[in-house]
C-alpha cells in the first residue's frame, strides 16, 4: 500500500516541545489535541489502528495545525485481538506488551499526548519497557 500526501511544513510536536521547553496552555493543547483525535477518529473509522502515536509522529505548523503521519506500523483492525507488539514503549498501551490489544491502544498513546502537552513530560519513566 502507498499512501501520497501533501508536503507538510513544520516541526514534528517533538522538536517544538524542546525547542519551546514550556507546556501548552489549555486553549492551546485543546486545539491540538481536537484535531489528532479527529485524525484518530478517522483512522478508527476506516478500521486503521495507527499502532505508534508519540510525538515524533506528529506534524505542527506555525498556527498550531497537526498531521499525524508515519504509518508504518499501522494495522487494518477486523475486530479481534492483535497478537503482536508494535510501538514505541513509552507510547505503549499495557496491553501492547502483552500482545492482546484493540483499537483502543491508539487513545493510550492519546492520553500519554495530553499529559506531555500540559505538563512537558511524560507520565510514565524508567529504565525499561516494564
Amino acid at each position: 500500500m502507498y499512501i501520497v500526501t501533501d508536503f507538510i511544513q513544520g516541526k514534528t510536536l517533538a522538536q517544538k516541545l524542546l525547542e519551546d521547553d514550556v507546556p501548552f496552555n489549555e486553549a492551546e493543547a485543546a486545539y491540538i489535541l481536537n484535531q489528532l483525535a479527529s485524525a484518530i477518529n478517522h483512522c478508527h473509522s476506516k478500521n486503521i489502528i495507527h499502532c505508534d502515536i508519540k510525538p515524533e509522529n506528529i506534524m505542527i505548523d506555525e498556527n498550531n495545525n497537526v498531521t499525524l503521519i508515519d504509518f508504518g506500523l499501522s494495522k487494518i483492525y477486523s475486530k479481534k485481538l492483535l497478537e503482536f507488539s508494535c510501538g514505541t514503549p513509552a507510547y505503549m498501551a499495557p496491553e501492547c506488551l502483552m500482545k492482546k490489544y484493540t483499537d483502543k491502544c491508539d487513545v493510550w498513546s492519546f492520553g500519554i499526548i495530553l499529559y506531555i502537552l500540559m505538563t512537558g513530560r511524560l507520565p510514565f519513566e524508567g529504565d525499561t519497557p516494564k
